[in-house]
């Protein structure tokens, strides 16, 4: 984008002056003159400067009453401002003063002046500046709009006068180009009392760039270069961007205007002026930055999109309404096209809307899918920003929380909604409505709608039940005969798979292949069988145990024994007699203790005892007898 900005200042005509000291006030010879252009070297109109003197020791005042003295002067069409007389404070001395243009864009330069007699100035030419001319566009067979000025400085950075110097092309010219005066391309001639040289360019039939070199008129050095443009004149005007826009009053617009400058060969115009200009402030409109209601900006070139001018920022006025900006090239009546804008009435907070977010369901302690979104509009449905939206939900359950708050305050976006964080279920099943409202305007809002589900029961194991495997007997290192198996059900009383079941045995009656634990998993039907297991050196009952965290563990019995302990009884002999009452059996009853190998052992106590009542039979007046075998 290429807008017209300030970019120098310059005094032509003024600076160095000197007058006698005299008592104050005494007057020097001539005000001031500056001039002010753009980055293309145009004159800019319109512009206020200010030109404030040194007062402390030597110095000056634009008044001849009061010392130190500023005076504001404003720019013409070309550019130039100048101020009255200056007047010498009557202290001796030379002394610098202040010039500065006021407003959003401030650049500054300065002038000195000399209270007393001055030395004469070198008159070598050291430096050549280009003050201002360059990078002017004009049409064929038309004069150039600024002249184009140099000026030629001394070794003290002071204009030197009456010296001669040259201005030639860089190159060829396009047919018919000249400046003005001559009818020649090149020019030759002497500065001026402050070093400038001022010329007028005029352009013939041709098209193209015209490169000006400034340098003294016997040498090379230094030497300052300027360019100007002929090129095809503009017939048509086209909007590219911006039109159609709305904005609050007193905001800026969201885009600033753009339209396309073309020849009529429908090539882009490269480094013409558009000039923007909107309604009075008077009514629905708006400005430019600096409360300025024209702006003139430039079709941009090489680095740019060619062709393209866009406006500086625009804001609406204090009037409500559509209005029209027009953006113009080419001398009046030139090529125009026309904007539409809109200035919104003041938007008052009507509703409150939902646009996602209501009726969802989510497991108590579960976080909703979808974050509560609302918009806020006005009075004619058109979304307002920054707007504070407080959402609200209930103190009693079930409710719902972010962050652990049942609150939450956001801003509208510059589409007019805003979105709550991420929501949790909370408290107890069940559904619930909260509110979203305008903060400051409680009594527009909008009610959402949730539902808390119950928290899903996650399968765990409950209960451990013996299928088979257990009351078994083994002798030490004999194995036992079966595995435990065991079934889990979970807490609905369904086969629990996928569970690790921890089968334990006590340290001495049995063991493992691996130990004396022994991990399984439970199958699809809720069952673990354990590996088989082999009896210890440790004899009698014990107990295996089977967990499933967190069911209740389950305690299996099993027995070892020891191999070589009575283990049975063998009769032998004395069964089957018969005698008269309260006489002698004929013979002795007789049986055998047997180990687990079937070998008999002695001293083992064998108890025989008699039926207590009825027929029976008594051993030495007992019906009870201890026998030991052996012997």
């Amino acid at each position: 984008m290429i807008q017209k900005t300030l970019t120098s200042i310059v005094v032509t005509a003024g600076d160095n002056q000197s007058c006698p000291v005299g008592p104050f006030p005494t007057p020097y010879a001539q005000g001031l003159t500056v001039r002010v252009t753009d980055q293309y070297g145009q004159g800019v109109i319109g512009v206020v400067v200010r030109f404030t003197p040194s007062n402390a020791g030597a110095g000056g005042s634009f008044s001849s009453t009061v010392s130190g003295a500023f005076v504001n002067a404003t720019t013409d069409q070309f550019g130039n401002a100048t101020t009255p007389i200056f007047y010498s404070n009557g202290t001796a001395g030379t002394w610098v003063g202040d010039i500065r243009t006021t407003g959003a864009e401030v650049i500054v330069t300065s002038w000195t002046a000399t209270n007393g007699v001055v030395p004469p100035a070198p008159t070598v030419i050291t430096n050549i500046i280009l003050v201002s001319g360059g990078n002017q566009v004009v049409t064929p067979d038309s004069l150039y709009g600024n002249p184009l000025v140099f000026q030629c400085l001394n070794s003290n950075g002071v204009g030197v006068n009456q010296q001669p110097a040259r201005v030639d092309p860089v190159g060829s010219t396009p047919q018919g180009w000249r400046f003005y005066y001559t009818g020649l391309n090149y020019w030759t001639g002497i500065t001026d009392g402050d070093g400038y040289i001022r010329l007028q360019m005029a352009a013939g039939s041709g098209l193209g760039d015209v490169v000006l070199e400034c340098k003294p008129y016997s040498g090379f050095t230094p030497a300052t270069q300027a360019t100007v443009f002929v090129r095809a004149a503009p017939e048509s005007i086209g909007i590219v961007s911006g039109d159609n826009q709305q904005a609050a009053l007193n905001t800026l617009f969201t885009l600033p205007l753009k339209v396309m400058v073309l020849d009529g060969a429908g090539q882009p115009c490269i480094g013409f002026s558009v000039v923007w200009t909107l309604p009075p402030t008077s009514r629905a409109g708006g400005t430019f930055p600096g409360a300025v209601t024209t702006a003139t900006t430039y079709t941009e070139g090489a680095g740019g999109t060619p062709g393209l001018a866009t406006s500086p920022p625009i804001t609406s006025n204090g009037f409500s309404g559509y209005w029209y900006t027009e953006a113009r090239v080419g001398p009046s009546p030139g090529h125009v096209v026309s904007f539409q804008l809109n200035n919104l009435t003041p938007q008052t907070i009507t509703e409150i809307n939902l646009i996602v977010g209501s009726g969802q369901a989510a497991e108590v302690g579960t976080n909703y899918t979808t974050n509560i979104q609302v918009v806020v509009t006005d009075q004619n449905d058109q979304p307002i920003p920054n707007v504070s939206v407080t959402f609200e939900n209930p103190a009693a359950a079930p409710t719902g929380r972010w962050a652990g708050s049942l609150t939450y305050v956001g801003t509208t976006n510059s589409g007019g909604t805003v979105t709550a964080p991420v929501l949790t279920a909370t408290g107890l099943s069940g559904t619930w409505v909260g509110h979203a409202r305008a903060t400051s305007k409680p009594s527009v809002e909008v009610a959402y709608s949730m539902q808390n589900t119950p928290a899903a029961v996650v399968p765990a194991p409950a209960t451990l039940t013996l299928l088979s495997g257990g009351n078994q007997l083994a002798f030490e290192g004999q194995q036992f005969t079966n595995p435990v198996t065991v079934k889990v059900l979970d807490q609905q009383g369904r086969a629990f798979p996928n569970g690790t079941v921890t089968f334990s045995i006590p340290t001495g009656f049995a063991h493992f292949p691996a130990g004396q634990t022994a991990n399984a998993l439970t199958d699809a039907n809720g069952v673990a069988v354990s590996p088989l297991f082999t009896g210890g050196t440790s004899h009698g009952v014990w107990n295996m145990t089977c967990t499933c965290a967190p069911a209740t563990p389950l305690v299996v019995p099993e027995r070892t024994a020891d191999q070589t302990a009575a283990v049975q009884l063998q009769y032998i002999s004395g069964g089957g007699q018969n005698t008269a009452i309260n006489t002698p059996f004929a013979a002795p009853l007789v049986v055998r203790a047997l180990n687990a190998k079937g070998e008999p052992i002695d001293g083992v106590v064998v108890t025989f005892t008699a039926p207590a009542s009825g027929p029976s039979c008594t051993f030495n007046g007992s019906i009870t007898e201890d026998k030991i075998t052996g012997g």
